[in-house]
């Protein structure tokens, strides 16, 4: 009905009004398509479920009493836009400016709204947004503060309420088509208990977790457990924090966004139970996205270090501070510390005496200009960003060791994402473009308590694995992975691995070393090389993975 009432006005100019019935009738049959699509797979119609029902018919399912009922359905959404279409023509409409400006503030109406439910959290509101097909709302954290602080009576923040119905030891609700975790998480209470230290380094790629560029942590990683074949949920920072401390697949993002504090990651969730003192020290602004709420529900102040004031060197180095005062002065018999640091970020920040690595570019943006230019300048200054970080970590790591902790401590270090400096030659740059492995691929390392010799591992392991990791092989988690996870422990070669990855835009499905990615168009091509086209698509791997997108949704 929206859409037949905006292209109303279309039937009021004298040529449009003969070529708008046709595409018109295909839009309503794409929708009708896409309301059963939803209703079956919990997913919108994209363009890789369009190649697939071309190439792959069967394999939709569409029984034959199904057919003759779609056809049917399409005559009569030909004939009622007929109908419309001939009584539309021939009226004349006295207020045709009013009734489009109503429309638009309709649209903007709704839009605002949305920015205003996103800030406060108001699941009546967003719990809807999965529904809708190809709808994008609006966020604006930076808006809704800037109006608090101009006009603070304007928007008065609504009064949090307790969920009705609802237990913090499952995310169900009645009204969600979210189910997680599918049963209320049990551990063994009796097990000793160690403390994880979590750090996520910005924009952090595979190949640079190296002697040069970070001999720190290269060092610890040869005593330690190394995933050279790992990666991120994403090529983004919401979608690879989301992975990492939800374990689930990004596609899951949207949905607990609609109700952040409610769908807590069972992560944070599960340490609180088990009496784990839990703190985030972050130089990223994680009120966007609502990803505070998300991965520390109602944490409180004084455990959320958050610096966004300066440059991110400087940042950093405050976040690095406040963590080794709190490292050297804890009391608590077990913790949980997420520290993510942004100084690998564009435009690259450090202090002048970590300019190791040079020349670095005159203008920091000079790619955008000559998206061929020579990228070495600009890797160069990266490499110093990660070195800056690499000394701040280092200063953690002995504190811990000086505190008598480390023995006691699980340390868990990756990349939120990867950084692309046009290794595909294809003209990309930085991030959230594509899914090859420059932009997706990062280390992990993962140290465990008083383990002395490391061990290299090459099968593919992802974001999704390390909190199954955690919970099932050093929390003792008595529920299968599968209850609360897309994925499986970090130590696990022999399962196959295909992995689901997400922009801002579009997502890909990485299947032996191939990518699909579907968004407005649909690709095909190497992790290792975007210029590697693939032809053969592997449909049954397709159609597995894409089934993993609804383990978690009401049925």
């Amino acid at each position: 009905m929206l859409i037949s009432a905006v292209f109303v006005p279309l039937t009021w100019i004298k040529y449009v009004r003969y070529i708008i019935l046709l595409p018109k009738i295909l839009f309503d049959v794409f929708l009708l398509a896409d309301y059963f699509v939803f209703k079956i797979y919990r997913f919108h119609i994209d363009m890789m479920f369009v190649k697939m029902a071309i190439s792959d018919f069967k394999g939709i399912g569409l029984s034959p009493m199904m057919s003759v009922v779609s056809i049917l359905a399409v005559l009569l959404i030909v004939f009622l836009n007929w109908r419309m279409y001939k009584w539309v023509s021939k009226k004349h409409f006295r207020h045709q400016k009013k009734f489009i400006l109503l429309l638009f503030l309709l649209l903007a109406f709704g839009q605002a709204v949305h920015i205003w439910a996103s800030e406060y959290k108001q699941y009546f509101i967003q719990q809807y947004t999965p529904y809708f097909p190809y709808y994008f709302p609006t966020t604006s954290h930076s808006l809704m503060k800037k109006i608090e602080k101009k006009h603070p009576g304007w928007i008065p923040k609504p009064v949090e309420k307790a969920h009705q119905g609802f237990s913090l030891d499952d995310g169900k609700s009645n009204n969600s088509l979210l189910n997680y975790p599918l049963q209320k998480l049990q551990f063994n209470d009796s097990i000793a208990k160690p403390n994880i230290l979590m750090i996520v380094l910005e924009s952090w790629r595979t190949d640079l977790l190296s002697p040069e560029a970070t001999p720190m942590l290269d060092s610890l990683s040869r005593h330690s457990l190394r995933f050279n074949n790992h990666y991120s949920g994403g090529n983004v920072t919401v979608s690879g924090i989301f992975s990492l401390m939800y374990g689930l697949h990004p596609t899951y993002l949207p949905y607990v966004q609609a109700d952040a504090y409610r769908y807590q990651t069972s992560l944070t969730k599960s340490l609180a139970q088990l009496n784990y003192d839990i703190k985030s020290y972050t130089s990223s602004n994680f009120d966007r996205f609502s990803l505070k709420a998300m991965l520390f529900g109602h944490i409180k102040n004084d455990h959320y270090i958050n610096v966004l004031t300066g440059r991110a060197d400087k940042a950093d180095r405050k976040v690095v501070d406040q963590l080794i005062a709190d490292i050297q002065n804890e009391k608590i018999h077990h913790w949980y510390k997420f520290v993510f640091l942004t100084s690998s970020h564009h435009h690259y920040n450090y202090p002048d005496q970590y300019k190791i690595f040079t020349p670095v570019p005159t203008n920091s943006e000079g790619f955008i200009f000559d998206k061929n230019i020579d990228a070495q300048a600009f890797i160069n200054d990266y490499k110093n960003a990660l070195r800056y970080e690499d000394a701040l970590l280092s200063e953690v790591i002995s504190a811990l060791k000086k505190s008598g902790k480390y023995d006691n401590t699980i340390i868990i270090v990756t990349g939120d994402h990867a950084e692309e400096f046009n290794d595909n030659k294809q003209a990309y740059w930085g991030h959230g473009s594509n899914f090859t492995k420059y932009q997706t691929s990062v280390p992990l390392i993962v140290h465990l308590p008083q383990q002395e010799n490391g061990k290299t591992l090459t099968h593919v392991t992802s974001h999704i694995d390390i909190v199954p990791t955690i919970f099932n092989d050093y929390l003792s988690c008595n529920n299968p992975i599968n209850t609360y996870s897309s994925g499986k422990s970090l130590l696990d070669t022999i399962a196959s691995h295909g992995l689901i990855m997400t922009s801002y835009k579009d997502k890909g499905y990485l299947i032996n070393r191939k990518i699909y990615s579907t968004g407005l168009f649909v690709k095909s091509y190497s992790v290792d090389d975007i210029n590697q086209v693939n032809k053969q698509y592997d449909y049954k791997a397709l159609n597995e993975l894409r089934r993993e997108e609804n383990h978690f949704l009401q049925k």
